[in-house]
């Protein structure tokens, strides 16, 4: 199969999906309205002040059908069309749920607020403060309920190589690695790797993770045709920048699609601002944004979730510590020095879930390391006791962590604060971790957590320092829900 072909049958498959994801939407925006004008008709008149519209005097009006219709037509409509100009229905293979929740709630809203201008011109279609509110609660439950569906049927069939698109990664050391293993963590983005393409002849022939270095960068018009190659995925961040141009202009000419990795400095510096002298034009670094106000926000929340954090589960703390004392002898809690902002040292706080003399135990153990970079971690510790390895399956023994947080030593979403001899090791792009407060969760917990490599976490905490909002930081908190019930990388 050429392709051309393959190009064109997963045009026709996005396509599907995107009419299907506009056609439910509709449905499901009429049904809302209908519902909620039914309701309407038919609830007492007991908050009868809550019912009146919004301009003139029919709230004892009964709607008939006509006009049930004409307002769940015109609804739906608007809603569509600022779903449209929301990029609702845009081809975004990683936009996250929680953003896309996000985006539908702030459609839903402009849409409510057209409505309520459609009715001032329009008066007979009324809008009632019930239909208004109705309308959004109900619609966007429903709306987020079918993408939600919409999404896991793309997801199971992305995972069977329906509409996936075949990516070639040029550049198989660690950057390309890395993109090789996220691409295997999230199917449901819709790419499946090949192979590599690489000029190191060490390289030749080997396998990373399943997937053969297929040859080098002259032999790429070939292996594209011969492994039908949807897109090129460049991985070469070291690369000087005039390399990488001459491959994407070769790319361009052959009209082959293809996309380029963030390179470090990129990663480590995306607040800049242009200015020019004469005719130079020079970028200048912005602060990180999560300094002056904002970071009096981030403490402000990060004191009010800590407070009931700790207060509401004490009982469950004190069963706890009843446990970990008939386990095994020692203290409840464990300290431990970490870094914090700026690298200012701290004791940080967990549930005590080794033996006594854990750490005296590390230099035995080191050749059994299963994570790289400065990182230790063993899936089957025999330092871990009974109990402690049910507090680590749930996370449980990082809850004392809050009065950590509570002090200011933390934050709740942050980078993981290190050990001293882990950023002994760090290289200097990497110290930037420690630049903002560290956090009891963060964007790698949710990321995959210990299935990641620890070159992938530190991009991600740096990613998160870069891009912080008090919506990352709600997205993150919901995340970390589901991760920790269901025990994803945790040991």
């Amino acid at each position: 199969m050429s392709p051309e072909t393959i190009e064109r049958g997963q045009k026709i498959y996005h396509r599907t999906v995107g009419i299907i994801k506009v056609v439910g939407d509709f449905l499901l925006l009429n049904l809302s309205t209908l519902a909620v004008l039914y309701l309407r008709e038919h609830m007492s008149g007991a908050a009868s002040a809550f019912y009146e519209p919004l301009t003139g005097d029919i709230g004892s009006v009964h709607f008939d059908p006509t006009t049930y219709v004409k307002l769940s037509l015109v609804y739906s409509v608007v809603s569509v069309v600022v779903f449209f100009y929301r990029s609702l229905y845009a081809r975004q293979r990683s936009v996250a749920r929680l953003d896309e929740l996000y985006l539908v709630m702030k459609s839903l809203i402009i849409s409510a607020f057209l409505m309520m201008a459609i009715t001032i011109l329009l008066p007979q279609l009324p809008y009632t403060r019930a239909i208004v509110i109705g309308n959004f609660v109900v619609s966007l439950a429903l709306v987020d309920l079918w993408r939600i569906s919409l999404r896991k049927a793309v997801g199971f069939l992305a995972r069977r190589g329906v509409g996936s698109r075949r990516a070639l990664i040029y550049g198989a050391g660690k950057s390309g690695r890395i993109l090789l293993n996220q691409i295997k963590l999230h199917p449901e983005f819709g790419y499946s790797a090949v192979g590599f393409v690489d000029d190191d002849p060490a390289k030749k022939g080997k396998t990373f993770e399943g997937v053969k270095v297929l040859g080098p960068l002259e032999k790429l018009p070939k292996i594209i045709v011969s492994h039908d190659v949807d897109e090129v995925l460049i991985a070469i961040p070291s690369a000087p920048h005039r390399h990488i141009l001459n491959v994407v202009f070769d790319l361009r000419e052959r009209q082959i699609p293809f996309m380029v990795i963030a390179d470090l400095f990129e990663l480590v510096t995306r607040r800049v601002s242009v200015m020019q002298i004469g005719s130079i034009p020079l970028l200048r670094l912005w602060r990180s944004p999560l300094e002056g106000w904002q970071g009096y926000i981030k403490r402000s929340i990060d004191i009010a979730g800590s407070l009931p954090g700790i207060i509401i589960p004490l009982p469950i703390w004190l069963l706890i510590i009843i446990l970990i004392k008939l386990d095994s002898r020692g203290p409840v809690f464990y300290r431990q020095e970490r870094l914090g902002k700026d690298g200012r040292p701290f004791r940080i706080f967990k549930f005590r879930s080794m033996v006594i003399g854990a750490d005296e135990m590390l230099p035995e153990l080191a050749n059994f390391n299963e994570m790289d970079g400065p990182i230790f971690k063993i899936k089957k510790d025999p330092r871990i006791t009974r109990v402690g390895r049910i507090l680590r399956k749930f996370s449980i023994d990082e809850f004392p962590q809050l009065l950590n947080v509570l002090k200011g030593d933390m934050s709740l979403v942050g980078p993981r604060p290190p050990i001293p001899d882990e950023v002994e090791k760090y290289e200097r792009w990497q110290m930037k971790r420690l630049t903002v407060p560290q956090g009891l969760t963060g964007l790698w917990q949710v990321s995959g957590r210990n299935l990641l490599t620890f070159e992938e976490m530190v991009r991600l905490d740096i990613y998160y320092i870069e891009n912080w909002s008090l919506w990352l930081d709600l997205k993150i908190l919901l995340k970390t829900i589901p991760v920790v019930v269901l025990m994803r990388g945790a040991y």
